[in-house]
């Protein structure tokens, strides 16, 4: 795909182990990972990835596709879209697809697609010696409040 190639000394053909997915046979399986806002109904929107791939002309039917509800993430419900395609020769445009009627299904249905959140809490110190004696005009604290940014993240 990438144009690239790769040389095996013999040694390591003979003696190691080879895996080639498509060598006796071109069908091949693609994953599409899916996201959606807690609160979602997970039925509905395992019934809407299951629908898009069962209706994309390069998706088999044996074996069928399969979504699975596969973990709860920092910000949103984890799905898996997991199907077989006959040949490798459409495989992008087929995830691109996917990917974008996924989209266009749950945006149809009200279901969102989140993004990462962050929260920043803020907090203000003032050291003790500080607050009864501001510090001189030699440089060093003015006399407001030192203010500290606490981070956590959410993915």
């Amino acid at each position: 795909w990438d144009r690239k190639e790769y040389i095996v000394p013999n040694r390591e053909f003979i003696t190691g182990r080879l895996l080639n997915w498509t060598l006796t046979d071109k069908m091949n399986r693609l994953v599409v990972n899916v996201g959606v806002a807690y609160g979602s109904d997970t039925s509905l929107v395992r019934e809407l990835i299951l629908d898009v791939a069962r209706e994309h002309e390069n998706v088999l039917e044996d074996p069928a596709p399969l979504v699975t509800f596969e973990s709860f993430g920092d910000s949103s419900l984890n799905f898996v879209l997991r199907a077989y395609l006959p040949n490798l020769e459409n495989r992008l445009q087929t995830i691109h697809d996917l990917h974008a009627t996924i989209n266009d299904r749950l945006a149809a249905n009200h279901i969102e697609i989140p993004f990462p959140q962050r929260d920043l809490h803020l907090r203000t110190t003032v050291r003790i010696d500080e607050a009864h004696h501001p510090p001189s005009s030699n440089g060093g604290h003015n006399g407001s409040p030192k203010i500290e940014a606490v981070s956590t993240q959410q993915d």
